[in-house]
């Protein structure tokens, strides 16, 4: 399957989030207090709801079969008790790099850029002035780029998880 198929095929999936009793919530608003749980791909693509985190999973499954070598990142806002974060992944082609995007649905698609610093600044620069600046969040942003996350991680597991991931300066 090529990657404009997987997202095509994601086209399907809408975003929000499962909790652990599997209700759905169609934003990411109280995803702590609402009992947030990472969702495998296979529950994913049956819910056919998720945040970024649970997309970015199925992705991973999907190059992992496809054997598309690919990396996945995460940025987080530091703000009180708020950070916004986003994760998203990223492939390599010839001497390209792609940004790989579905849940984000103002930048959905698969963005080509020609190096993988080009990629993560303009990634950055997207979620400072969307997520973060637009919204009146003054936040220190690290971008970490991080490992397939636990099953069922919570919010806390998911972001224990990201930290221990290599922080990349841009």
């Amino acid at each position: 399957m090529s990657p404009n198929e997987m997202l095509e095929k994601m086209a399907t999936i809408q975003y929000g989030f499962v909790n652990r009793e599997k209700k759905v919530f169609l934003n990411d608003e109280d995803m702590i207090e609402n009992h947030y749980c990472l969702e495998t791909p296979e529950e994913l693509l049956e819910s056919k709801v998720g945040v970024c985190w649970d997309q970015v999973e199925l992705e991973r499954d999907w190059f992992t079969k496809a054997k598309i070598p690919f990396q996945t990142f995460c940025f987080i806002a530091y703000h009180d008790s708020s950070c916004p974060t986003h994760t998203f992944l990223v492939y390599q082609e010839k001497n390209h790099y792609f940004w790989f995007e579905h849940s984000w649905a103002i930048f959905a698609g698969i963005h080509e850029y020609p190096s993988l610093t080009a990629l993560l600044k303009d990634i950055k620069k997207r979620f400072l002035a969307t997520e973060v600046t637009a919204k009146g969040i003054e936040a220190e942003v690290i971008l970490y780029q991080y490992s397939k996350p636990p099953i069922h991680a919570s919010v806390s597991n998911f972001y224990e998880h990201v930290e221990k991931g290599k922080k990349i300066f841009l």
